[in-house]
């Protein structure tokens, strides 16, 4: 009877059904423009079930996630593989808890040859080396500090989070062990203050996973002393609007990174941006923007030696990309295509071998000053790149209950370059038919 009307007052006269059809375009034929109108009738209907069950229904997810970055061995190269599971409820009409258990294992390498004099106090094992041998041909192999072996650690994430339509709060650690885990989390107030208008405020407190070094932490082989496991602790404001066509956003925050015998280091960053969705119906949408970054820290932390973090700190970092997105719908599922093109420009500062250990610094400067072949600083860098991104996101429905799903991710800007993969099961059960 709706559909019916429907056809009726787009216009004032009545029509048979295969007249109606016809004017819609779909097919000359009733019966078949009939099955592919209820189609997709029915395919809206069944994303809105989801969509509603996916607010108020209980449910649990399992999966198995991969990252890879490439870098030094040892050092900032990064494989990491967990195995996180979620599971969620509702217990009142808007407020949720989700409790998540992620095993993780992170592997790096192994220190060895000249990349051994940049892991934790091995420069100055090179340094007192290179004084006696660098002249003798026969001892030039031995003028590296040793091998500090294969860098890996593993452990179990635990996490807590509570939300409902404003607010969003999380705790939890990085992972369990011997002197490894610390508490992380953040609060966040996104509420809606106009029409098309959200601004969202944050406060938190998380772990940099850039390196095994920064996210883990390591032992410095020589003086047994652990350093790394750094933090990002501050706050960031953001403002979007967005009329269902097009969008635009700005935001920016400032933060303080502290890890364990890491030197102390902030952050001011920055962003702004505008999208707008060219193509939109019930099936498939195509969108396309501009972004703006601008982020700064105080001193350059990308090192790994004994009292650097071991993540990207760069100074006066501007990039500007422009990313992409096609998302089709279909009855069973859903896949989105997305991906970006820019640029990218950044300073690096010098910095000391060891800024939180003087004694060791002055030993090194000494050196450097006997023979300034013997380095005591990391040099400065200027970079500018051109980046991309590529991206894969699909979820088919196995049956009203059961979601599989996976994202594909490869991003790449001058000699860095990561890969994720992220694979999971959702359950949900049938909340609403019952």
């Amino acid at each position: 009877m709706l559909r019916s009307a429907q056809w009726q007052n787009s216009d004032n006269t009545l029509k048979t059904s295969a007249g109606q059809l016809s004017v819609l375009g779909e097919s000359d034929n009733p019966v078949i423009a009939g099955s592919i109108y209820e189609r997709k009738e029915m395919a809206s209907v069944q994303r809105s079930i989801r969509e509603l069950e996916e607010k108020v229904a209980p449910w649990v997810q399992g999966g198995v996630a991969i990252r890879h970055r490439n870098g030094d061995k040892g050092l900032s190269n990064v494989t990491e593989i967990s195995a996180p599971i979620s599971i969620s409820n509702v217990p009142g009409e808007e407020f949720r808890w989700e409790l998540n258990v992620n095993p993780v294992s992170m592997t790096s390498g192994s220190v060895s040859g000249e990349r051994a004099n940049r892991f934790g106090t091995g420069q100055l094992q090179h340094a007192e080396r290179f004084a006696k041998n660098s002249d003798n041909h026969d001892e030039k192999n031995k003028i590296n500090a040793d091998e500090a072996g294969s860098q890996r650690a593993s452990g179990v994430e635990l996490g807590l989070r509570l939300s409902d339509k404003d607010v969003s709060f999380d705790v939890g650690s990085t992972p369990l062990g011997k002197d490894t885990a610390t508490i992380v989390g953040g609060l966040t107030y996104s509420p809606q203050i106009s029409p098309n208008g959200q601004l969202t405020l944050t406060a938190e407190r998380r772990a940099i996973k850039d390196s095994l070094l920064s996210y883990m932490g390591r032992t410095d082989p020589m003086t047994g002393e652990s350093w790394g496991r750094v933090t990002r602790n501050g706050a960031k404001v953001q403002y979007a609007w967005d009329d269902g066509k097009i969008g635009a956003y700005a935001g920016g925050g400032f933060y303080n990174y502290q890890g364990k015998s890491v030197a102390s280091n902030d952050e001011v960053k920055a962003w702004i941006g505008s999208y707008a969705k060219f193509y939109k119906d019930d099936q498939q949408e195509v969108k396309a923007g501009v972004h703006v970054d601008y982020m700064n820290f105080r001193n350059n932390q990308n090192y790994f030696s004994l009292g650097h973090g071991g993540y990207f700190s760069p100074q006066d970092y501007v990039s500007v990309s422009l990313p992409v997105a096609y998302t089709r719908r279909f009855e069973k599922g859903e896949v989105s295509l997305n991906g970006a093109i820019g640029i990218q420009s950044y300073k690096q500062k010098g910095s000391d071998y060891f800024p939180t250990h003087g004694y060791m610094q002055n030993a090194l400067n000494k050196k450097n000053a006997s023979d300034p072949r013997i380095k005591s600083q990391y040099e400065e860098q200027d970079e500018t790149n051109f980046t991309y991104r590529l991206g894969l996101d699909a979820k088919y429905y196995l049956n009203k209950e059961t979601e599989l799903g996976v994202s594909l991710s490869h991003d790449t800007s001058g000699d860095y370059a990561e890969d994720n993969m992220w694979l999971h099961l959702k359950y949900t059960p049938d909340f609403l038919s019952k």
